[in-house]
């Protein structure tokens, strides 16, 4: 197994459920976590809510968290992006990991990035299928940054720049479920 966590890297994980953290530590199950960062911390709880009580500060916040049937809304909100730019660094970056098979949110995600004065630039990736598969699911994932620069490279390597369109973006207050379940299936 190849660990990639650099010297001086400092990594968090917020988790929801506390059983997926306890199989994550657990060495006869996954390696992972005990080979390359036993000592990584793990806070227990809504993302949204422990992040916005931490008083740290990351180059780089993640959020995986909209891949089930059920996409956790608040996480792609006016208000919880307020709280991630409020934990990010000057020139922090923040990733999204979209993929979901009935919702289309990149146009979502686009609206709330660019609302919050941001760039985005997303990337989806279809696997070839082979012979022994009848499809594999696509992955989709969205860029944000302060500033294109804080990119690098990356806009150059096949991502495209988002634009929302006509999409209004979530708020605590107001999201269209419907319009993304209608985007996936149209194909948008």
């Amino acid at each position: 197994m190849a660990c990639h966590r650099q010297d001086g890297e400092d990594w968090t994980f917020f988790e929801l459920d506390p059983q997926v953290a306890r199989i994550a530590r657990d060495r006869t199950l996954f390696h992972f976590l005990s080979e390359c960062a036993p000592d990584i911390r793990i806070v227990l709880g809504d993302a949204r809510l422990t992040l916005t009580a931490s008083p740290e500060r990351y180059d780089l916040i993640v959020l995986d968290a909209f891949s089930s049937d059920a996409i956790p809304v608040h996480l792609l909100t006016r208000e919880a992006f307020a709280g991630y730019l409020a934990h990010l660094t000057a020139h922090g970056v923040i990733v999204l990991h979209i993929s979901n098979r009935h919702m289309a949110l990149r146009g979502p995600a686009a609206a709330v990035g660019l609302t919050e004065g941001l760039v985005a630039f997303g990337k989806l990736q279809i696997p070839p299928v082979t012979a022994q598969e009848d499809a594999r699911a696509a992955s989709e994932v969205v860029v944000f940054a302060r500033d294109v620069k804080d990119l690098g490279e990356l806009p150059m390597q096949g991502w495209t720049p988002l634009e929302p369109g006509s999409r209004v973006a979530w708020t605590d207050d107001y999201a269209n479920i419907l319009g993304a379940v209608l985007d996936a299936k149209l194909g948008r």
